[in-house]
């Protein structure tokens, strides 16, 4: 039989996975947007390796955030887990280790960007073929990780969705589009050998798919969540 959170509890993990999820959001937006999306300059190898030996410093502070963003991947896990294991013990524990499955391969790509990081301290500049092959290295391990946390989100919204209540089902349902949005990405770009033409709209459909959800999870736990009654 699986032990019910207190009621004084619920509030708790409600409060640290919606901070959790609140300051990824805004760590991880302000390292891919901000920092990779404006250094890296598609097809122009020169130019990325110039503006990332320019730009060292905000290089690193993306890096950083990165790894904040890693850390507070595994409280949310943890969070999650505790909040959600009254609906089904098994699928909460397989959500939470998929969570954690997508932090470390994630993390294991954060060593492409490290290196640059230390060839960027080197006397001789890296070349741009240097420099491309581990961001390439990088986003090919970052798509990778994706499908793990697509399966996560899956299982999170079912098991909102079947929750009875305890959070809202339009939430879990966000959450199954988001999954289908990040795993149709990741496939694409993987499968498609013209994935190029298709890029800027499947990345539209992800980032909006992927806010809606995970910032409506977010937020209304923060909001709501302290609130949730003991499943019974």
């Amino acid at each position: 039989m699986i032990n019910r959170i207190p009621n004084g509890s619920i509030g708790f993990y409600a409060k640290v996975a919606g901070i959790g999820l609140l300051l990824m959001a805004v760590l991880a937006g302000f390292s891919n947007g901000m920092v990779l999306n404006r250094l890296l300059v598609e097809a122009e190898a020169v130019k990325t390796a110039a503006n990332l030996i320019e730009n060292g410093v905000l290089l690193r502070a993306g890096f950083g955030c990165f790894i904040i963003v890693l850390l507070l991947d595994v409280i949310v896990a943890w969070a999650l887990y505790t909040l959600f294991k009254p609906i089904s013990l098994d699928l909460s524990l397989l959500a939470a280790w998929l969570r954690l499955l997508y932090t470390a391969v994630f993390g294991a790509s954060l060593f492409h960007i490290a290196e640059i990081i230390g060839l960027l301290d080197n006397p001789l500049p890296p070349s741009p073929e240097q420099i491309l092959f581990l961001i390439s290295s990088f986003h090919n391990g970052w798509l990778i990780s994706l499908l793990f946390f697509a399966l996560h989100l899956l299982i999170l919204g079912y098991l909102i969705i079947r929750s009875s209540g305890y959070v809202p089902k339009l939430i879990g349902f966000l959450l199954v589009l988001a999954a289908i949005a990040y795993t149709a990405d990741s496939l694409a770009y993987f499968l498609l050998p013209d994935y190029i033409h298709y890029e800027k709209t499947l990345l539209l459909i992800v980032t909006f798919c992927g806010v809606l959800g995970e910032l409506s999870l977010a937020c209304w736990l923060l909001l709501k969540g302290v609130k949730m009654k003991p499943v019974r």
